[in-house]
């Protein structure tokens, strides 16, 4: 329940997020730093390590790192207003998924190494 929570409210969360982000940051494709770091010359060797941790989440702790995610968080920050009520309904959903238990989540961090 809770991963169909998060799938589906992505992809309605994420039109914001780059409507504010093209109107103030420049923002880099991740998918392309690895790719950066090689080209530049600078480094002899590069690779991009995936790191997985499970960490334990209530329903505000999870809701709270999806909402500060990328776009959607600057576009938060800088009072989208049109947001507030999907916002409200997104903390909700999570609160209900939850059921006032904690969970298990599994969270993925990406490093980039860059070694002269």
């Amino acid at each position: 329940m809770i991963e169909h929570v998060r799938n589906n409210n992505v992809e309605r969360f994420a039109g914001f997020g780059d409507l504010y982000d093209q109107q103030h940051a420049h923002k880099w494709n991740k998918d392309e730093h690895l790719h950066h770091i090689q080209e530049s010359g600078l480094f002899r060797f590069a690779r991009e390590i995936v790191f997985h941790s499970w960490e334990l989440c209530d329903a505000h702790r999870y809701a709270n790192i999806a909402l500060s995610q990328g776009g959607l968080q600057t576009a938060i920050k800088l009072g989208a207003e049109e947001l507030h009520p999907e916002v409200s309904n997104f903390r909700e959903l999570v609160s209900k998924a939850f059921g006032g238990e904690s969970h298990n989540i599994l969270f993925s961090y990406r490093m980039r190494l860059g070694i002269r």
